[in-house]
C-alpha cells in the first residue's frame, strides 16, 4: 500500500514557522517520510537548518497573478491525499478553494471548504501554537513536541548560565528594551556569577558594540545561527528575550523564557510558548524596569 502523500503549509515570519515546530513535528511523526512542505524561501532554509527532511514546494507570496496560479499548478500536480494548512490565510483559503475544483485532498484549515473546518477562537484570545495543536486533535494527530527531536551534548555552558537576546528584525525596532536596560540585566546575573550568552543576527551589529565587556558576557550577534541557538537554549536556565523570532525558537526548546513586549492582543497569542515563562509587558516597555526582570529571574531559577 502506498504511503500518503502529504502537504503542510505554513509560511508567513520566522517566528510564526518557530510557533508551529510542535504542530509540524506532529503532522511528519503521523504521516511519515513522504511529507512536502510549502512555504517560503526563507523558511525553506530555517527548516532544512533544523533538520526536517521535506520536499519543498517554494512559495515566492508573490502579488503577480502568474506567479500565483503556478503556485497553485504546483500544488495540484503532486495530487496530495492530505493537506495541512498551519498558514490558514486568506491567501492559503483561496489555494484550497480553487483546489478542491481538481483534487479530492482531504485538507484540515479553517477555511469554510475545507474537509475538516478549525474555527479558531477570536485573534488575541490564545496562543498560536495552541489553536494549531487543537486544529490537529480535529483529524487525530497526536501532539509530540519538536524538542523531543533535538539531540545535543550537553556542554558547560549548563552551569548557570542565561541567554540574552536584545534585538529585533529591522521592521521591529520598536519591540526592543532599550539596551541600557539589558546591561543593567547584565550586572545583575555577573553578581550571582552566571555566563552571559548574548545572541542575535546581522540586523543587531548596530547594538553589538553597546553590549556590556566582561570575560563572562560571550557577544555572539552575528555569529549564532539556528543550530547554535538551539544548542545554547537547551542549556540555559533561562532566557530574556524581545518579541522575536528567536525568542519563539528558544521557547519552542523549553527553555524558561522571560519575554519584553508591548502591551496589546500579541502578549495572548505570541507569548513565550512554555510553562515556565513569563512576559512582562508595558504600552513603553522602556519603563520596564531591569531590577523587577531579575526578580522574577531568581523566582525561576531558584
Amino acid at each position: 500500500m502506498a504511503l500518503n502523500k502529504v502537504l503542510i503549509i505554513k509560511h508567513g515570519s520566522l517566528g510564526d514557522i518557530f510557533m508551529s515546530l510542535d504542530s509540524i513535528n506532529s503532522v511528519c511523526s503521523h504521516f511519515g517520510e513522504n511529507v512536502y512542505f510549502c512555504t517560503t524561501a526563507s523558511g525553506k532554509k530555517v527548516l532544512m537548518d533544523l533538520g526536517f527532511n521535506f520536499k519543498y514546494i517554494v512559495d515566492f507570496r508573490s502579488k503577480n497573478p502568474l506567479v500565483f496560479i503556478y503556485t497553485i499548478y504546483k500544488i495540484i500536480k503532486e495530487d496530495f491525499d492530505y493537506i495541512v494548512d498551519l498558514q490558514n490565510s486568506s491567501r492559503t483559503c483561496f489555494y484550497i478553494t480553487v483546489l478542491n475544483f481538481f483534487r479530492k485532498s482531504i485538507i484540515s484549515s479553517t477555511c469554510s471548504s475545507a474537509s475538516h473546518k478549525y474555527t479558531p477562537p477570536p485573534h488575541g484570545t490564545h496562543h498560536v501554537s495552541q489553536g494549531l495543536k487543537e486544529q490537529l486533535k480535529i483529524i487525530n494527530i497526536k501532539i509530540i513536541k519538536f524538542s523531543n527531536n533535538i539531540k545535543i551534548n550537553e556542554n558547560n555552558n549548563k552551569n548557570c548560565s542565561v541567554l540574552i537576546v536584545p534585538g529585533s528584525s529591522i521592521r521591529g525596532k520598536y519591540k526592543r528594551w532599550p539596551i541600557e536596560c539589558f546591561n543593567e540585566l547584565i550586572k545583575d546575573f555577573l553578581k550571582i556569577n552566571f555566563n552571559c550568552y548574548i545572541i542575535g543576527g546581522d540586523e543587531d551589529l548596530d547594538i553589538s558594540s553597546k553590549i556590556l565587556k566582561h570575560p563572562q558576557v560571550h557577544n555572539l550577534i552575528g555569529s549564532s545561527p539556528w543550530k547554535k541557538v538551539i544548542e545554547l537554549a537547551l542549556n540555559a536556565d533561562i532566557a530574556i528575550s524581545n518579541d522575536t523570532s528567536n525568542m519563539h525558537l528558544i521557547s519552542s526548546l523549553g527553555c524558561p523564557t522571560i519575554a519584553i513586549m508591548k502591551k496589546g492582543p500579541l502578549v495572548v497569542s505570541n507569548a513565550p510558548s512554555n510553562n515556565q515563562s513569563f512576559c512582562f509587558t508595558n504600552s513603553d516597555i522602556s519603563k520596564i524596569k531591569p531590577n523587577e526582570v531579575f526578580k522574577k529571574v531568581l523566582k525561576i531559577v531558584g
